[in-house]
């Protein structure tokens, strides 16, 4: 076995005797013609599983121009740390933003178009979708819940749709070191794995969701 440096975010070479980039590629084009997918690559560490991932990513971003690529280190504590991260490649894409502000039902349409305006408007719009506090007349005037777990996945999925149906795609999302979810407590364990069910269940088209996890996730006997 061959081990691989741990990679920076953009890999631009790679050593794959065994083909699995290219595995990966064909799964790609299947899900850019309109279906979705979700897997998970278990190999132990140093077996290069990000750098592979990171690799896939990298072409997935040259090869479709209007591709959405989520890379997540690791899962974090829960399936905010998913949704967060999805929101952080969004909000850095202007034109993004803008077609999510034409097509999204309110309140999230006047959500985007506050934070394209700037100004403090934009600051608690963005908060509020990051799932911070934000003072409750803001919350009042354009009648928001709190984002909590279970609602960041129904916003992460009203947003796919909605990309998706402006022509963007494939989605990837990569989440790293998945095994890190069996450490969870109990609690916390439970609802992060259910999310992640429901999420899987209502993958929109052109997604895939790509895992990446040591062997221990196989045996932890109630991490299923």
């Amino acid at each position: 076995m061959i081990l691989l440096p741990i990679p920076d975010r953009e890999v631009s070479w790679i050593f794959d005797p065994h083909g699995n980039v290219e595995r990966l590629m064909k799964l790609v084009r299947r899900v850019s013609v309109g279906t979705s997918a979700a897997g998970v690559i278990i190999g132990n560490y140093g077996f290069g599983k990000t750098h592979i991932a990171l690799y896939v990513s990298r072409e997935v971003r040259w090869q479709y121009s209007r591709s959405v690529v989520v890379y997540v280190s690791t899962p974090g504590s829960s399936f905010m740390k998913v949704y967060r991260s999805f929101l952080d490649v969004v909000l850095s894409r202007g034109e993004i933003m803008e077609d999510l502000s034409n097509v999204l039902k309110e309140p999230l349409s006047t959500i985007f178009s506050e934070i394209a305006r700037g100004g403090e408007s934009a600051e608690y719009a963005k908060s509020w979708l990051y799932g911070e506090v934000v003072p409750q007349t803001f919350r009042t005037k354009l009648g928001l819940s709190r984002v909590n777990d279970e609602v960041a996945l129904s916003l992460l999925l009203e947003m796919l749709r909605g990309l998706s149906r402006r022509g963007w795609g494939p989605f990837v999302f990569v989440l790293d070191e998945l095994e890190d979810v069996a450490l969870l407590g109990l609690v916390k364990k439970v609802l992060y794995l259910n999310l992640l069910r429901v999420f899987v269940d209502e993958l929109p088209p052109t997604t895939l969701l790509l895992g990446l996890s040591t062997p221990c996730l196989l045996y932890t006997s109630d991490a299923a």
